[in-house]
């Protein structure tokens, strides 16, 4: 599932592990691959082999990469859960978001 609407502030996209502007179940592996150590951690976009690109894996902006970010591109992909996004982001939806826009700070 493509997914070039949902971007951080940073500019990269929420949960693309791993670079390839595509949000999948690969995407849910590489987390789980990491959480159980099979699988480091990198800052870069795309990251090196057998590393995951880990600001992307954060799903749910808790400040840590678990089982659950891998739960929600999951259930984003079989279609369960409608939306990503994390608190302090604007929730967005593919039908308001123009490809390749990045999704400003919601500021209380």
């Amino acid at each position: 599932m493509r997914v070039d609407w949902l971007h951080s502030p940073g500019g990269y996209t929420l949960t693309d592990t791993d670079c390839d502007d595509d949000v999948d179940a690969v995407d849910a592996l590489f987390v789980l691959q990491y959480v159980v150590g099979l699988r480091q951690a990198s800052d870069q976009c795309p990251p090196p082999e057998g590393h995951l690109y880990l600001p992307a894996g954060d799903v749910d902006c808790d400040d840590d990469v678990d089982a659950v970010d891998a739960l929600f591109v999951l259930q984003y992909v079989v279609g369960l859960r409608d939306e990503l996004g994390c608190p302090d982001l604007q929730v967005v939806k593919e039908e308001n978001i123009r490809p390749g826009t990045i999704c400003p700070e919601v500021r209380p």
